[in-house]
């Protein structure tokens, strides 16, 4: 008979507001946010087919943004931030995103459904 020899808990942790959640993201045609399990490669996010929503705002060199991390995929670029206001340019953060994403060879952007999203039951370890 088998049996179960081993158990491994994790904590998925996501802010509502994420990049791999519907609600960033736009059909730049349509309006409509993309459907779970949705692929995002860089190319859509070039040529506009999916964008940032338009309403989101991130602070000046905001901490949410970690440049040593980004770094560790290449060098940041410079325009990464709006050069008159020092703001994050979404658009370009995207393409990097998803840039990096595919230059390690594993996979493009996939769309999750909302899930465990911080504060909410299904983040909790019962």
């Amino acid at each position: 008979s088998s049996s179960i020899s081993r158990i491994v808990a994790t904590m998925d942790s996501h802010q509502k507001l994420h990049i791999a959640h519907p609600c960033f993201w736009t059909n730049s045609e349509t309006g409509a946010h993309p459907d779970p399990f949705t692929l995002i490669s860089m190319e859509d996010v070039k040529s506009g087919k999916w964008i940032p929503r338009k309403d989101l705002k991130h602070p000046v060199r905001s901490p949410f943004i970690d440049d040593a991390i980004l770094s560790q995929g290449g060098d940041v670029p410079e325009n990464l931030y709006n050069a008159d206001d020092g703001t994050l340019d979404l658009v370009q953060y995207c393409i990097e995103y998803t840039k990096r994403l595919e230059a390690k060879g594993r996979f493009q952007l996939c769309i999750w459904p909302e899930h465990c999203i911080i504060g909410s039951e299904g983040h909790n370890v019962v």
